[in-house]
């Protein structure tokens, strides 16, 4: 079964495509009913070094976020142009928040996330701050 995508909003950024725009940090978010399938949050990069990328989750289990790094826009975990960054993830506990860095260069990225169990169906919700130095 395909992973589930997370429709990602846009907190901050910057409208022009000029040499500007890769200076300028931009923020991105989106959220899910924990249900215990595979959710994915794909971003670019957009010229940015480095970023951090965030999980608050308000569901009863634990939910683990891996990040791969894509060289296309609608690539998906297991594809030729996709490979894992952090074999391992972040883990959230039950009610928790967990972050990680990264600075691997890919011009897409993929948050991928999954609770062991169902749980209940409160909200998770994933934090992306694309920074440029």
């Amino acid at each position: 079964m395909a992973d589930t995508p997370i429709t990602p909003t846009t907190i901050s950024t910057i409208e022009d495509t000029s040499a500007a725009r890769s200076q300028i940090p931009a923020y991105h978010t989106g959220s899910y009913a924990n249900d215990a399938l595979y959710h994915t949050l794909t971003f670019a990069a957009s010229g940015k070094g480095r970023f951090a990328y965030c999980i608050d989750n308000k569901s009863s289990v634990a939910t683990v976020c891996t990040l791969y790094g894509s060289f296309s826009e609608d690539g998906e975990v297991g594809d030729a142009n996709v490979f894992a960054i952090d074999d391992t993830g972040i883990t959230a506990g039950a009610v928790g928040k967990a972050y990680d860095t990264c600075s691997d260069p890919f011009g897409y990225y993929i948050l991928r996330c999954k609770a062991a169990t169902a749980g209940d169906a409160k909200l998770i919700s994933l934090f992306v701050a694309l920074m440029a130095y």
